[in-house]
């Protein structure tokens, strides 16, 4: 996909702190940059003023940063400034410049904690039918942070379906666009539903369920890392166990340092009510590193 990467951004600093990474993702896969900031309108007459203002302000913030990134992206610098719903106007503006991937900042707390999402990340993430990338940025009073756009190491959640994939497809562009190491990981999770774990059979019945399931995923990781590396690529595969998929991911990315997580979700098209999948959601909520988070497609029924 060579269209421009779109940035959403609000007018804080904590939203402009992804911007280093849509600046460093458009340099390294050769595309432009579009960026979109929404005001949204209080339906009242007596806010009318206050509306116009907004709208206003908007298209000058926007024209500003616009300004600030030229000559820094890998391509074009275009921007809008639009009143009325942020998330509908984002994903209207991607469909319209045929965008390649929506960043946006995101809050969050406490690994695999609760936590939450800005509302529009969130829809972005249940919605958006290309790739989002997500920047968790850290505030420390009125100090906002982000992780710097270094990526090495580059990690990969798999689950053995076939649909789970459309993340290798999307982690190669950024491998290579960033020379990176893969990462392929795949977690076995221990088997809940066999009953009283104290017996001595039951034990050797569980270990015996989750070696044969380890085999079977070192061996589908190891498959889909032999392709990647005929294409040049240095892939590591990574099979750990946890009584919890998202836990193994997040304890995978700590261990390698990751920079970059990329995971696919299942949608149902472009509905506003798509869930994500279960262990995708609970990794994007948990984890510090920037997540790609690409869609899985399905044929209409």
């Amino acid at each position: 996909m060579n269209g421009p990467i779109l940035i959403s951004l609000d007018g804080s600093k904590f939203s402009e702190a992804a911007l280093p990474w849509a600046l460093q993702a458009s340099r390294r896969l050769g595309v432009g940059l579009d960026v979109i900031s929404v005001a949204e309108p209080i339906p009242s007459l007596e806010y009318a003023e206050w509306n116009v203002e907004a709208e206003r302000w908007t298209a000058e913030y926007v024209d500003r940063i616009i300004e600030d990134c030229a000559g820094d992206a890998g391509g074009e610098v275009t921007g809008v400034g639009l009143t009325g719903s942020p998330l509908d106007q984002i994903l209207k503006r991607a469909e319209a410049k045929e965008a390649s991937l929506i960043v946006a900042a995101t809050h969050g707390r406490g690994p695999l904690a609760r936590s939450w999402l800005g509302s529009v990340a969130d829809g972005l993430l249940r919605t958006a039918a290309i790739p989002v990338l997500l920047i968790r940025p850290t505030e420390s009073g009125d100090h906002i942070a982000a992780p710097e756009p270094v990526v090495s190491d580059i990690l990969v959640s798999l689950d053995g379906s076939a649909g789970s994939e459309a993340a290798v497809a999307e982690a190669r562009r950024w491998t290579r666009a960033f020379d990176a190491r893969l990462h392929l990981a795949q977690v076995v999770t221990y088997p809940g539903e066999i009953a009283s774990p104290y017996l001595p059979q039951t034990v050797a019945l569980n270990r015996e369920v989750v070696e044969d399931s380890s085999r079977r995923a070192s061996e589908h990781l190891e498959g889909i890392a032999a392709k990647l590396r005929g294409e040049g690529i240095d892939v590591v595969t990574h099979v750990p166990e946890d009584v919890h998929g998202a836990a193994g991911i997040a304890q995978v990315s700590r261990e390698i340092g990751a920079d970059l997580l990329v995971m696919a979700t299942h949608g149902r098209g472009g509905l506003r009510r798509a869930l994500l999948g279960s262990v995708t959601d609970k990794v994007v909520r948990s984890v510090d590193v920037p997540v790609v988070v690409t869609r899985i497609q399905h044929e209409s029924p």
